[in-house]
């Protein structure tokens, strides 16, 4: 389905414009025969083959769901450039459902078999089969909320006010709910920027795929908003949303602010102590 980025696509495409980052990590817009691509650069550790295979796992669930990948390597993606779109009430209602079905996608365990990235930082979702039967507040306490808040606390980026509550935080970790559901597909990094709409309808990009609770989905939506009610509805329709999941939201955002504290620095200080006061 994917090949590995070769020499070919270098001497046949020329760049329209750049659309972020810089010369050592960014996204262009590349014209190759007559037809316009998005070429991704990153630098390491950053591994694009991952991006790549959380695309691939997506596409599994829906193939329009997803950029067509054309050619990549550790460090590049060349992609389809899909011409954005106004979303209609039907678009995001289409894409409500497209993450619900992505979330009927189960697995027997929590986890991936290797470990990506979140943003730039590494996510840990291994090793596999320690996480058959463990607990659901156990695995996203030991992979996902340790390694951040380890990382935040050596760096003094957690509030001192915050470390002498840490036992009933992971209390409240462990205790989060898995109403008995298996493992879900998780996108991993959902928010607006991540989703986009074109003619063909909803596309999701920089997934950072692991199977997980379906609640952990929402938290970046909650934290930064932008999508309309409908995607909810669509949502609902296909795989409706437990009791209290809005009381939840708090734990998940919690891994997302850490890893903006420990990626951005001060700047996110005052929004993970606000997460850090609802959660406790």
């Amino acid at each position: 389905m994917f090949n590995p980025i070769n020499d070919s696509f270098w001497n046949s495409a020329a760049v329209v414009s750049h659309l972020s980052g810089d010369n050592n990590s960014g996204i262009w817009l590349m014209e190759r025969e007559k037809k316009n691509c998005v070429l991704k650069k990153e630098v390491s550790p950053y591994d694009c083959r991952k991006e790549v295979y959380g695309l691939q796992k997506l596409a599994e669930v829906i193939p329009q769901s997803v950029p067509k990948i054309y050619e990549f390597g550790e460090n590049h993606i060349v992609m389809e450039f899909c011409e954005p779109v106004n979303p209609s009430k039907k678009n995001w209602m289409q894409a409500g459902e497209y993450l619900a079905r992505f979330h009927r996608w189960e697995a027997d365990h929590w986890g991936l078999d290797h470990d990506n990235f979140i943003g730039r930082s590494r996510q840990v979702n291994t090793p596999q089969e320690h996480f058959m039967t463990t607990s659901w507040g156990d695995f996203y306490l030991k992979t996902k909320i340790l390694p951040q808040w380890n990382c935040a606390v050596e760096s003094n980026l957690v509030p001192q006010t915050y470390t002498k509550f840490w036992h009933d935080i992971q209390e409240g970790i462990i205790g989060l709910p898995s109403f008995s559901e298996r493992p879900s597909l998780l996108h991993g990094d959902l928010w607006s920027s991540n989703l986009l709409f074109s003619a063909n309808g909803p596309v999701f990009i920089d997934p950072s795929v692991h199977f997980g609770h379906r609640e952990f989905d929402f938290a970046m939506i909650s934290m930064f908003g932008g999508f309309e009610d409908d995607f909810f509805h669509g949502y609902d329709e296909v795989y409706p949303r437990h009791e209290g999941f809005e009381e939840r939201l708090p734990f998940y955002e919690l891994y997302h602010w850490l890893n903006h504290v420990n990626i951005f620095g001060e700047s996110y200080m005052t929004s993970l102590s606000q997460c850090l006061d609802k959660v406790l």
